[in-house]
């Protein structure tokens, strides 16, 4: 798991890198290099390599939800690099990818946040998640035509921006759980088990001796 987490780690920042390099090369008034189905695979792969990361960091703690989340992140990933090269003239397909994609990233945000803080800050969870459920509903809605998204904009992006105040404040309070664990192991000395058996042995024939030595003290005397 590691050599994975690795692997998806340089490729996430190399494929973020070059998004950017693009960036910078339009805003200097220069063509991009290989056109806009190119970059659109890219920036897919550097946003969808950052959340497999947070998918695999989740797989310590749990592995089943870590590798569910994984797949679903890969399979979007997949669906949407597709749409750039494979002309598919219908639009179900694409509304289902974008749809597939918002549920991914939704579930990708709500269980690593919920592995992170355990029941901890368990209110600001609800309320947090119950926004990103309003706003991946609302969106898949708009995506299908079944409500009007240009009616209510004003409330979508007030919601959106809700949503990531709250993933921020979930991310600090994650953030600080790891630091006050940290600093409680900096009051704990940790040894292997090898180390704890050496140190059981040593304390009984330590025992030993004692009841040894208080035996000949009472026979002396």
């Amino acid at each position: 798991m590691k050599l994975a987490r690795k692997i998806v780690s340089i490729g996430t920042i190399v494929a973020t890198a070059w998004v950017v390099l693009q960036l910078i090369l339009l805003l200097l008034g220069m063509s991009m290099i290989g056109g806009m189905d190119l970059f659109g695979t890219v920036i897919t792969l550097a946003i969808g390599g950052f959340f497999a990361i947070n998918s695999l960091n989740m797989i310590s703690k749990n592995k089943i939800i870590g590798m569910v989340s994984l797949a679903l992140i890969a399979v979007s990933v997949v669906l949407i690099i597709l749409s750039f090269w494979i002309s598919i003239g219908s639009s179900l397909y694409q509304n289902l990818t974008i749809s597939f994609g918002l549920l991914s990233v939704l579930f990708n945000i709500i269980v690593s946040s919920g592995l992170d803080l355990g029941k901890s800050n368990l209110v600001v969870q609800i309320i947090v998640y119950a926004l990103v459920s309003i706003v991946d509903i609302m969106a898949t809605l708009g995506i299908f035509g079944a409500i009007n998204l240009g009616e209510m904009i004003v409330l979508f992006v007030i919601l959106i921006l809700l949503c990531i105040l709250g993933i921020v404040v979930l991310k600090v309070l994650a953030k600080r759980m790891v630091s006050k664990a940290i600093e409680n192991d900096a009051n704990m000395v940790k040894i292997t088990k090898q180390e704890y058996m050496v140190l059981v042995d040593k304390a009984k024939k330590y025992d030993e001796l004692m009841s040894k030595a208080n035996s000949i003290n009472e026979k002396s005397e």
